[in-house]
């Protein structure tokens, strides 16, 4: 009765109010007069919370609307009209999605650079993995970027994994969906992401990857171009495709190798250049310069590709038949895990005894040279 009148006499006169909320791109949502009041009001907040987040719209006793972040109504005598425009004043928001303490300094890194004035960014959600089983108790630990996230007062998703198969997969997208995330941001998450993931977010999916690719993709791109001798690495920022490590190219940036870095001790280092590399090319993503289809990208070469296999404990030994410099190589790749080793025989009164010694750091004292073969005895 009242409500009702009340609101045909606001339609009528074309009652203008000022919201604002983010939207994927201009869209006009109609809703005829012959719905019940009620009804147009529930189609508009269905149609609100789905294409302009986090906009509401309710009906309260005598409140014809109740708003929470300024959009555009227009309502008339013919339709009750909802039209969303693009604000790019507001800020774009970030989900980050990462596990070990690598990715946690990135994390932190690019939380930080958000908070500086003029960024065009804010950092929203986390995701990471399952706390899992840790140390010689096995007490259930949160990952380090969990742990980061939640010392930095961001909300953490923990799924088990995004495919189908694992059972909360789908849950974890629908929230990620009511989030609605502009651009999202990967550095060693150790999940594989799904088409329903990646369709989600409005910009795209942006991954921070330590090698010059499209050499060494995969698991392991430092330990292996260590291992390979490479004297130049770097690090890559690229749009996440479904095959691994293969989508279009934001960024790159070089480093040169002094022939002696460690794996444990660069990963950080490329994992910190390419946190900022990033963040500089964030105005191409959002001006719509660089795109995931790989406009404004530069797109890999397949015949230049190669592989980062993941490491296993197996691989961490040495033989002192081999050459000098890959078994450097060696120990500078393998440095952290699974480590390196080699067993000696000690045979100082006729009674042999084998030593496994763990070998930290080596040096090279000559460049060339090849196999040595025979017995090696210690003086």
């Amino acid at each position: 009765g009242m409500l009702r009148s009340a609101a045909l006499s606001l339609l009528s006169l074309s009652m203008a109010m000022a919201f604002q909320a983010s939207c994927i791109g201009p869209t006009m949502c109609s809703v005829p007069l012959a719905l019940s009041l009620q009804a147009r009001f529930r189609a508009l907040r269905t149609m609100a919370t789905t294409r302009c987040s986090p906009l509401l719209l309710n009906v309260e006793g005598s409140k014809i609307l109740q708003y929470e972040n300024k959009k555009s109504f227009h309502a008339s005598n013919v339709y009750c009209s909802l039209k969303a425009v693009n604000d790019d004043s507001q800020k774009k928001k970030v989900v980050f999605l990462g596990t070990p303490e690598v990715a946690a300094l990135s994390l932190r890194r690019i939380f930080q650079r958000s908070k500086d004035p003029g960024s065009d960014y804010e950092v929203v959600a986390v995701v990471s993995n399952p706390p899992a089983p840790s140390g010689r108790k096995m007490v259930l630990t949160a990952s380090p970027v969990h742990a980061a996230a939640e010392d930095l007062g961001l909300p953490v998703f923990t799924p088990s994994g995004i495919m189908k198969k694992f059972p909360d997969s789908a849950a974890f997208l629908d929230s990620l969906r009511e989030l609605g995330p502009d651009l999202c941001i990967t550095a060693a998450y150790g999940q594989f992401l799904t088409k329903s993931f990646l369709d989600i977010p409005r910009y795209g999916t942006l991954n921070i990857h330590p090698s010059l690719l499209p050499k060494f993709r995969g698991a392991a791109p430092v330990p292996r171009s260590l291992e390979a001798g490479v004297k130049v690495t770097g690090v890559s920022v690229l749009f996440t495709a479904l095959k691994m490590d293969s989508g279009p190219i934001l960024a790159q940036e070089t480093m040169a190798l002094t022939g002696n870095e460690k794996a444990d001790g660069l990963l950080p280092v490329l994992f910190d250049k390419g946190s900022d590399l990033l963040v500089s090319s964030l105005g191409r993503v959002w001006s719509g310069e660089a795109r995931q289809d790989g406009h404004g990208c530069t797109l890999q070469d397949e015949k230049e590709a190669t592989e980062a296999a993941k490491m296993t404990k197996d691989e961490g030994r040495l033989w002192f038949t081999e050459n000098a410099v890959y078994m450097h190589n060696k120990v500078r790749a393998f440095a952290g895990w699974p480590g390196t080793s080699a067993e000696f025989v000690l045979d100082p009164d006729g009674e042999k005894e084998t030593l496994k010694v763990k070998i930290v750091s080596t040096r090279l004292l000559r460049p060339h040279g090849g196999m040595a073969l025979g017995v090696h005895r210690l003086r």
